[in-house]
């Protein structure tokens, strides 16, 4: 039985999309950034701080949805071992 398939929630779906959605969004804003290089070159210094935090935030969101999984497998597993005794 695949475990990976089974444990898998709304909660972390929901995790998933929202790291996928500010992935997305930071890009669009660091590209924005790039793209408006005007003065002093402040465009490629605030891309590379949208590309840092999206990441990061990005980076936090699946790192929640791992951990979440990770709780309900071992939860599966556990009452699994339960009903065996």
């Amino acid at each position: 039985m695949n475990l990976q398939q089974t444990v898998r929630s709304s909660i972390t779906v929901i995790f998933r999309l929202a790291a996928l959605i500010t992935a997305v969004l930071f890009g669009l804003f660091s590209l924005m950034s790039f793209f408006s290089n005007d003065y002093g070159n402040d465009g490629i210094f605030n891309g590379i701080v949208f590309l840092v935090s999206g990441g990061l935030t990005a980076a936090f969101f699946m790192f929640m949805a791992v951990v979440i999984e990770l709780k309900e497998a071992t939860l599966v597993e556990l009452r699994q071992l339960n009903e065996k005794e």
